[in-house]
């Protein structure tokens, strides 16, 4: 049991899905397409999720985040934390393929 991956599960309500084909570079170095880019609101979305600490927990065990969206499931290849003037969160851009 202790090799076995638990992941934590989440509904998020409030985001946004669009396409894209941009490619990225990954913290290894490497280049990814990404199939889609998913908008996390900072006010409207909830709950309220640090994406980016919960990226860097996935990778430092190992492992890889998973998004599900209308029963497509998604590997979070990078996300931005977007802050306006104030230094308030606006919203997160999490790169999926």
């Amino acid at each position: 049991d202790y090799q076995n991956q638990v992941y934590d599960e989440y509904t998020v309500d409030h985001v946004c899905l669009q396409p894209t084909q941009d490619v990225v570079k990954t913290t290894t170095n490497t280049e990814v397409q990404l199939t889609s880019r998913l908008f996390v609101d900072g006010k409207r979305s909830q709950p309220a999720l640090n994406w980016g600490k919960l990226l860097r927990d996935a990778h430092e065990i190992g492992g890889d985040m998973y998004v599900t969206i209308r029963e497509v499931r998604y590997t979070v290849v990078n996300c931005g934390e977007y802050r306006n003037g104030r230094n308030i969160l606006h919203h997160w851009e999490v790169g999926l393929r």
